[in-house]
């Protein structure tokens, strides 16, 4: 530290701290830096320096005149410092979102580019862009740290910042809130984002192998959901899924008031109707019905055989119809598969209100009864 450091920036204070903010930073910053607690090889004279911006400020005539004869210059000094500062993070911040890490690279301190170089900078960018995307940010500002010591060991003057950031989990697609520290440091007067990072190479792995598992977790999770949402012999809808894909739907019934009719088809073997279809009769009983129905119904098979059918903005009397043709469509259909023939009943209602698998599960139980 050379003498002309501002002794406001040294004892890490405002230009109009009161005395006992200003007795608290010496104590402070003396158990950091004393000789004889500290490991650091400038220690004395980072002490020496507290010393004496101490005894300059804790004495109101002493201040006075140090005031007088810094006049304007030391608070111009530290605004001017950090607004310069302030600019830099947030461009660095604003680059990142936008992914230009070649300009985002020529704002970290010097001591940083020369260590992780624009190669290995942008490698780890990339690496975290591919778990999370910075969506919002914003910059707080937090006080002068005299004294900061950069990885190379040199003392330089730095401006701590609080940054609270928005990001997207790339693999949920879910908002996530962070807030941490982030340091604009000043080398040969220059201000620059200060990363600290060791190594960025092992850190881009590791955010790399991250990433590439989360994909596969994510293909996990999406195929478990299809498989939960799809019936693997008819290739419709689960109940599960039927539920799922009728909510928008469903709105707009209830709140447009549109009609909807829900219907349950049961296909059997004619001779032994106890039992259940063969999975080839099954499937062609399922297609066939498939094509007879409207675009904009929503079929799902249930199990052995049972079917459900919800037909969006049809009147009964009319998905009646439609629900008799779907079912001499199956048997046609299965009816070379099927030896023994099929055996089709349905029921349905006009759905008003209520939860829709209620709706379902009455039915369902109807042509059991029957």
């Amino acid at each position: 530290m050379n003498q002309n450091n501002d002794f406001y920036q040294v004892l890490q204070i405002g230009f109009n701290a009161e005395k006992a903010d200003i007795i608290s930073a010496y104590r402070r910053l003396s158990k950091l830096y004393h000789p004889d607690v500290s490991g650091l090889p400038h220690a004395q004279e980072l002490m020496s320096q507290i010393n004496i911006a101490y005894d300059t400020l804790s004495d109101d005539m002493k201040r006075q005149a140090y005031n007088n004869s810094l006049g304007q210059r030391a608070s111009q000094s530290v605004a001017g410092a950090a607004k310069e500062a302030k600019n830099v993070i947030t461009e660095y911040f604003t680059l990142l979102a936008q992914c230009d890490y070649e300009k985002a690279f020529r704002l970290l301190s010097a001591s940083d580019r020369q260590r992780v170089g624009i190669r290995g900078f942008t490698e780890w960018r990339q690496a975290v862009h591919g778990l999370y995307a910075i969506r919002e940010f914003n910059i707080r500002q937090g006080q002068y740290v005299a004294g900061f010591k950069l990885e190379n060991g040199r003392i330089v003057t730095a401006i701590k910042f609080f940054v609270d950031v928005l990001e997207k989990d790339m693999a949920s697609h879910r908002m996530e809130h962070y807030c941490f520290n982030k340091y604009v440091v000043f080398e040969q007067g220059q201000p620059g984002v200060y990363l600290g990072y060791r190594d960025l190479g092992e850190i881009s792995k590791t955010f790399g192998s991250r990433a590439r598992e989360r994909e596969q977790d994510l293909m996990q999770q999406t195929w478990q959901k299809h498989l939960q949402h799809n019936d693997r012999i008819t290739g419709l809808l689960t109940r599960e899924g039927l539920l799922a894909e009728s909510r928008p739907e469903l709105y707009r019934v209830h709140r447009y008031k549109r009609p909807l009719t829900v219907a349950v088809l049961s296909l059997k073997p004619a001779r032994l109707p106890g039992e259940s279809l063969s999975l080839p009769c099954l499937d062609s009983a399922a297609q066939a019905l498939k094509k007879a129905l409207r675009i904009t119904d929503i079929p799902a098979h249930l199990g052995n055989g049972v079917f459900v059918v919800l037909f969006f903005e049809l009147k009964k009397r009319h998905a009646a119809l439609i629900v008799e043709r779907a079912l001499k469509k199956a048997e046609q259909g299965a009816r070379s598969l099927c030896k023994d023939g099929l055996s089709a009943a349905f029921a349905f209602e006009q759905y008003l209100s209520g939860p829709l698998e209620s709706c379902i599960d009455r039915l369902t139980e109807r042509l059991e009864k029957s």
